[in-house]
């Protein structure tokens, strides 16, 4: 067991994870990772078609707050209890958020946290299985890829989220 450490990384999600690894490649720093779940093994965690059953076993069912908007209805907010964390009961999803989110939290007083400040550290975390991109990093510790196959839906879905 160890009794002091120099990081203590709470949750064992992919930025948690990836966080760990990180600090601990300096072999003077004492790294602690805590996460509330099991390891996310198995076929389930590592296929799709297995989100079910870990979103059953591994998820903290957090529900949010009455939602003006929504008539005042409560929604679930999925979020894992695994290592791995949401990505070991999101259905294998990746996505890092919208542009103008990161602007507008800088606009709002958080420093470092516009999109082109981020971006570099989202390149970084990524072995991308695609083809080359400025966008996209490929010595990363993360696997992320293209959709494989794109349901004809997909298009219409995202014209529908708009940009």
């Amino acid at each position: 067991m160890i009794e002091e450490a120099d990081f203590v990384v709470i949750g064992g999600g992919a930025a948690g994870c990836v966080l760990a690894a990180r600090l601990s490649e300096d072999d003077r720093h004492r790294v602690v990772l805590l996460e509330a779940g099991p390891r996310s093994t198995g076929i389930a965690a590592r296929v799709p078609a297995g989100m079910r059953s870990t979103i059953i076993k591994w998820n903290w069912f957090f529900v949010t707050e009455p939602d003006a908007s929504a008539v005042g209805r409560q929604s679930v907010w999925l979020a894992g209890k695994a290592l791995g964390g949401g990505s070991a009961i999101n259905g294998m999803v990746y996505t890092r958020g919208a542009k103008r989110d990161y602007d507008g939290w800088a606009a709002a007083g958080c420093k470092g946290w516009s999109w082109d400040e981020v971006l570099p550290f989202f390149i970084k975390s990524e072995k991308f299985d695609g083809p080359p991109s400025q966008w996209h990093g490929k010595d990363g510790p993360m696997g992320v890829s293209p959709l494989r196959a794109v349901h004809p839906l997909t298009e219409a879905f995202m014209r529908g989220c708009g940009d």
